[in-house]
């Protein structure tokens, strides 16, 4: 993932309505408290024509709402993933930009409006069995610190599933295993949002996310 910062004024559109979208998983901000602002000069990005047509993709997929679920029994098995060197794919990089912006309006300021940023704070790519490679990937708000978590796991560009969370503290998720299920994929791993991290199983399709911990 490439670790850049870009400033996006969110008052250029409404939240459900057209979003200027970034190459790179950056960050974003809305034109709020200046003095909270952590650059002097915002400005509006200007975005070339991309291959990939990420903006004509359907907003159903983005943002989707994650039903959670308590499980007491879940076990982690034998890990099938390593952690992998380089960067997400071009076309990969837009999709999780396009998420990471609804996350922020969706998530984010939805509760905390004097949210002004978001920057992306870390990420992790794994190598799984059959080609199949899995993501995290981490942003922090500003000036609250709020966490930011997308995830997920991808084969190709018709292959790939992600899946979004925030909440007002620090979000970490380590993934384990990755496996390939009907129209989509299913990951297990531990989830820290508290104290200690927890085991989770999820199940990531294009069109909905469950995950029981």
């Amino acid at each position: 993932m490439k670790l850049t910062q870009v400033r996006v004024l969110l008052t250029t559109f409404a939240l459900a309505g057209m979003l200027i979208w970034t190459s790179g998983c950056g960050g974003g901000t809305q034109d709020g408290d200046k003095t909270k602002d952590s650059i002097d000069t915002p400005q509006v990005v200007k975005v070339e024509p991309q291959n990939f047509p990420v903006n004509n993709l359907p907003d159903s997929i983005f943002g989707k709402k994650v039903d959670q679920k308590v499980a007491k029994d879940i076990k982690l098995g034998a890990s099938n993933l390593t952690a992998a060197t380089g960067t997400l794919p071009d076309w990969l990089d837009q999709i999780l930009s396009r998420e990471s912006i609804v996350l922020f309006a969706n998530g984010i300021l939805a509760t905390m409006p004097d949210e002004v940023e978001f920057v992306q704070s870390g990420s992790t790519l794994y190598d799984g069995p059959d080609g199949w490679k899995a993501f995290v990937v981490n942003f922090g708000t500003r000036p609250s610190n709020a966490g930011m978590i997308v995830y997920g796991a991808y084969l190709n560009e018709d292959q790939s599933y992600w899946a979004s969370q925030s909440d007002k503290g620090k979000l970490a998720m380590t993934l384990r295993t990755v496996k390939a299920v009907d129209k989509g994929a299913e990951l297990w791993g531990e989830w820290t949002q508290g104290a200690k991290p927890v085991p989770f199983h999820a199940i990531l399709t294009k069109s909905a996310t469950t995950i029981a911990q």
